[in-house]
């Protein structure tokens, strides 16, 4: 029974995982030209040094 449920989960882990990265096209070719998934906010404490300094 453990490797059915084992089965299942694998299969199921699997789909999922191609329906996620169905939406997403050549994401490295994004990535390589210059493409950022950051929102502004983010980019400014980054670019601040706060985080850094948060992290102590």
């Amino acid at each position: 029974m453990h490797r059915n449920l084992h089965e299942a989960n694998r299969l199921s882990w699997n789909a999922a995982t191609v329906a996620h990265n169905s939406h997403k096209g050549d994401q490295a070719a994004f990535f390589r030209a210059g493409g950022c998934t950051q929102f502004p906010e983010e980019l400014t404490l980054l670019m601040s040094g706060l985080v850094a300094a948060a992290r102590g």
